[in-house]
């Protein structure tokens, strides 16, 4: 706390300048608040806004006025040095070797000096994300403009999409955060486009980043390296006219760092991946008529952004490997590439034991995904969907969307009579009002049709403040959950881990929920209905996603379940499934990960407590929520 008194501060620095010493070195979180107290910057430190080396300058006056302090920034030059060694840069010339975007996670000083460095590279787009959205957005505006385009961004899924290289400059990482270290290093690397990253923490020097960079051949960067060559140019700066003997420091800092890690121990070990397959109990059968075989699996697999992984059919594979045979599908999934890369994930044979479970009757994100319940549409794109699987029927075919204009006994009677040519086993509905699915199942028993199977709401730890998306809905009423048990109905639910809220602990900060966004969904589809232009894509997905799930309540629901995942040794998005899992015999949790090791993290080991279950619930006063049925309650 003392850092972050101006006072204090320019305490230290009266007395270090009055010790003697010819300079010194600032870390974080010193590197910008020192600025105002020193006499003058090098043009290395002005550039930049930050410092890492303060050379004390004496004249040959004894007086203390003679004496002043100067401000340098190394880590700029120690940044260009580490990225050239590993081929990512060439400090003599301003090409970027290709890099058009890069993911920078941190807004502190060191997050500076990677910025000066890539402008001089000529990266195009720099993107921005910290825990301190107000930092993160400082920095963008004080870079921005310098040749290149640094946004500051809400998420750290939001940086690293399509980005080539990725920096941590945060001390995620470092010696004492190793559980942080873990969060999100997966999900990182598992964008396609990556070619490179660089960790600025050089204590212990193989982070996890980068060990698992390296696991994946890309070109690393590690902090120790970077350390290494500011440091030289320090030692340089503090002792003129000597020279930094490489050798001797590489050596010097090695016998630290390993000194160092004997003296704390190990890090703590990574929360376990296992189990590697699906655990007992988590299978199903949708109600109705089955193909026979085994049931399904109640964890599901998501294709909606499988194209965008590094390495789709291995990720198949593995979700296969693990027990998983359940698929969501639809035709707006990956441009509409998603179902021809699932035709089999082992083989043709294998096909035949997966349980495939489609939608249709939505536009793309173009049109807001607007239903679209023509039938003659609707019939044609579900036989190119089976062909494109290779599948002679769904196990259940939903619609997408719900156009409340429609009679609901027409849809009914329409989805009735694909399940009766044989196109599907059964029919559900996705994002539709409780009312609407309640209506439809009378209509079908009231004339002797077959019923709905399951229905697909938005249902997570993560409570939604409303409707994600336009035309979407989300399941937060304990009655709801209820009546569903009690139907038997299998209930679909996305976005188990609240767009990664529930997976990456430090995932947007709680100082946005308080951030001025759009009070219901209706203004937002009257604004698309109008015509009204909402930027780009990544912003309306962006405004979209906040303005849901950033509330104070669903922090706290993330504290909870962090807490009760560090007491379990699991990753927080175990928990977060499970948590889905328990709400009844057939909630179904699909999953979108972007690597096996991502995927591994998801799945469910043994089932929650009925206590553990209460206390995630728990609102702001210490009470249940009363989400959780009570059918569920004695049952758990």
């Amino acid at each position: 706390g003392g850092w972050q008194d101006p006072d204090a501060l320019a305490a230290v620095l009266l007395c270090l300048a009055g010790a003697g010493f010819s300079g010194f070195n600032v870390t974080i979180p010193c590197k910008v608040a020192v600025v105002p107290h020193l006499h003058a910057l090098e043009p290395s430190a002005a550039g930049v806004g930050a410092v890492n080396v303060v050379e004390v300058r004496r004249s040959s006056s004894p007086t203390a006025s003679a004496v002043r302090l100067i401000g340098h920034n190394t880590d700029v030059l120690g940044v260009q040095h580490a990225f050239e060694e590993a081929g990512i840069f060439d400090r003599r010339s301003s090409a970027a070797c290709g890099v058009g975007t890069v993911a920078v996670l941190g807004a502190g000083g060191i997050a500076r000096a990677v910025l000066a460095a890539l402008k001089e590279q000529g990266v195009l787009q720099v993107r921005i994300f910290d825990t301190d959205a107000a930092r993160a957005a400082e920095l963008a505006d004080a870079f921005d403009g310098r040749g290149f385009e640094v946004v500051a961004v809400s998420s750290t899924e939001q940086a690293a999409f399509g980005a080539e290289g990725i920096v941590n400059a945060s001390p995620v990482g470092m010696a004492g955060c190793a559980v942080l270290a873990h969060a999100d290093a997966d999900i990182w690397l598992a964008e396609p486009h990556v070619r490179w990253v660089a960790d600025m923490v050089y204590n212990p020097a193989e982070t996890h980043l980068v060990a698992s960079a390296r696991r994946l051949g890309l070109k690393v960067v590690s902090g120790d390296r970077i350390f290494l060559h500011q440091g030289a140019a320090g030692f340089e700066i503090m002792n003129p006219p000597l020279r930094a003997d490489m050798a001797v420091l590489e050596a010097t800092l090695a016998g630290l760092l390993a000194e160092h890690a004997q003296q704390v121990g190990a890090s703590p070990p990574r929360p376990p991946l296992s189990p590697t397959t699906l655990a007992a109990g988590y299978t199903a059968a949708l109600p109705g008529p089955t193909r026979g075989g085994p049931p399904l699996s109640r964890v599901v697999f998501g294709t909606a952004r499988l194209r965008e992984t590094r390495d789709p059919m291995g990720l198949l594979d593995a979700v296969w490997a693990a027990g998983v045979n359940t698929f969501d599908l639809a035709r707006t999934y990956g441009g509409g590439e998603a179902p021809d890369g699932l035709r089999s994930p082992s083989g043709p044979a294998d096909s035949r034991r997966s349980s495939d479970c489609g939608r249709g009757g939505a536009g793309s994100q173009a049109t807001r995904w607007a239903a679209a319940l023509d039938e003659v549409t609707l019939e044609a794109e579900l036989k190119v969907s089976l062909a494109a699987l290779d599948v002679p029927y769904l196990d259940c075919y939903m619609l997408h969307r719900d156009d409340e204009a429609e009679d609901v006994g027409h849809i009914v009677r329409f989805l009735s009579g694909l399940v009766g040519r044989g196109f599907a086993l059964s029919y559900g509905f996705s994002n539709w009002r409780f009312e609407r699915v309640v209506a439809a199942a009378a209509f079908a028993d009231a004339h002797g049709l077959p019923p709905p199977a399951a229905v697909g709401p938005q249902f997570s730890l993560a409570r939604p403040a409303r409707p994600v998306w336009p035309g979407s809905t989300f399941l937060a009423s304990s009655q709801d959950i209820e009546w569903y048990n009690n139907r038997g109905l299998a209930v679909f639910c996305w976005e188990v881990l609240g767009k990664g809220m529930l997976a990456d602990p430090t995932q947007w900060a709680e100082a946005e929920a308080s951030a001025p966004r759009a009070a219901d969904v209706e203004a937002l589809e009257a604004a698309v209905a109008g015509g009204k232009d909402l930027g780009t894509d990544e912003a309306f997905r962006a405004f979209c996603v906040k303005g849901a799930y950033v509330t104070r309540e669903n922090f706290a629901r993330r504290r909870r379940a962090l807490a009760l995942a560090e007491g379990k040794g699991e990753p927080l998005a175990r928990v977060a499934v499970s948590y889905v899992l328990a709400q009844g015999p057939r909630f179904f949790a699909i999953l979108g990960p972007r690597s096996p090791a991502h995927f591994a993290e998801c799945l469910p080991a043994a089932a929650l407590s009925r206590d553990e279950v209460l206390n995630l619930e728990q609102d702001d006063g210490g009470g249940a929520d009363a989400r959780c049925s009570a059918n569920l309650r004695s049952a758990l």
